[in-house]
């Protein structure tokens, strides 16, 4: 018996070998089968996503040529700003040398006609001077002196007269008022 239960039992782990490799087979069998159909989703997803990632490659290549022609322009506009604000800078230093030599130039200018001006004035003041005190000053001098003695003599022949005694005393003596 010891053979026997030796041959069944080497025979029922055999059987229990068998159905686990069977049950193993299986299994790797089911695992084969999903790996396929991961296989063909992952396919699927990867042809989506090269035709995704081809549709943006394309767009970002427009993109770019587009952003190159105008940076293109771009650049040139700088390079023109650029010299144009050269140019401008240029200009405005010789403007402001300009402007600074001519406003030295007028200074002086204003400052010779200022000591001109200055120097016919104290001319004309000195001239003036000269003509009151020497011609105008003994005119009225003069004029003050004759209307005194007019006035003295209408006086005196007023005072003879004897009518006019009594129109004097009528009307006030304006002409001794000066």
């Amino acid at each position: 018996m010891e053979n026997q239960t030796l041959l069944i039992l080497i025979t029922v782990f055999i059987g229990l070998t068998a159905g686990a490799m069977l049950i193993q087979g299986l299994a790797i069998y089911g695992m084969y089968k999903r790996f396929q159909q991961l296989s063909a989703r992952v396919e699927a997803l990867t042809e989506d996503t090269r035709k995704k990632t081809q549709a943006i490659t394309e767009s970002l290549q427009q993109t770019i040529e587009m952003t190159r022609s105008f940076m293109d322009g771009v650049q040139k506009i700088s390079e023109n700003v650029i010299s144009i604000a050269e140019l401008v800078h240029g200009r405005l230093a010789d403007l402001d040398r300009l402007v600074g030599e001519s406003t030295t130039a007028v200074r002086r200018q204003v400052n010779r006609y200022q000591e001109v001006l200055d120097k016919a004035a104290g001319r004309m003041d000195q001239s003036l001077d000269i003509w009151y005190n020497s011609v105008i000053s003994p005119a009225i001098e003069l004029g003050a002196l004759i209307k005194g003695i007019k006035t003295g003599f209408n006086f005196f022949l007023s005072r003879r007269a004897g009518a006019r005694k009594s129109r004097a005393h009528n009307q006030p003596d304006e002409e001794l008022f000066i």
